[in-house]
């Protein structure tokens, strides 16, 4: 939950290491679900890429059904 702030931040930097963050918990980082899914329209492609890459290691049936590609 400390990371999610992160998430919206004006930094780009920060929201990249912020979603690269939650990545690594895996299963554990599902309270971030919905934030991470508004990181889907980020304008930085790495952080879109990377919040794909967070949701299908959260949740992979979850992304899926969201449409996450």
């Amino acid at each position: 939950p400390a990371i999610v702030p992160f998430l919206t931040s004006p930094d780009i930097g920060l929201r990249q290491k912020s979603v690269y963050a939650l990545t690594g918990f895996g299963e554990a980082a599902k309270p971030a679900w919905t934030n991470l899914l508004q990181c889907l329209n980020d304008t930085d492609p790495w952080t879109r890429m990377s919040a794909a890459t967070a949701l299908r290691a959260i949740d992979p049936v979850g992304a899926s059904k969201a449409g996450v590609k």
